[in-house]
């Protein structure tokens, strides 16, 4: 399997299938996982609480590889996500960018960078004009 068939095998049963019991079977034990959220790294079982959490905001999660690239053990890919947010019924896209360090056929180091703000948006649990508001410095509150 390429690192390419790996990552949308990953999501498939992570994401759309919603098995979460399986991530042992993608991450080496060791594993560390960036850039979820500002100031934070996971550990695969992190990372399952952190799935069940975002599995419980979407319903139909499905995950398009627009572009990849490798090299060596690294892989970096370009993926668009949709969804329907499980509170609205409202379609949910978003775009993310993943880069995963292979090793012993599983990942050892994954960093990631999706539009949670975006999806957050679409999901309507914050404000479309959210982002001029940040630059506005203007407070959600």
């Amino acid at each position: 399997m390429t690192h390419e068939e790996f990552i949308l095998h990953f999501y498939e049963t992570i994401w759309t299938c919603g098995d979460v019991a399986a991530v042992d079977d993608f991450f080496a034990p060791s594993a560390k996982l960036g850039g979820i959220a500002y100031d934070m790294a996971l550990k695969p079982e992190d990372f399952v609480v952190f799935a069940q959490s975002l599995l419980m905001l979407i319903e139909q999660p499905r995950f398009e590889i627009l572009r990849t690239v490798s090299e060596e053990d690294m892989v970096s890919a370009l993926i668009r996500c949709t969804g329907i947010s499980a509170r609205t019924g409202k379609a949910a896209a978003i775009t993310a960018q993943v880069m995963m360090r292979f090793e012993n056929g599983k990942i050892a180091e994954a960093y990631n960078h999706f539009d949670m703000l975006g999806l957050f948006i679409s999901l309507d649990l914050m404000p479309a004009n959210v982002l001029e508001r940040m630059l506005a410095a203007e407070p959600l509150r």
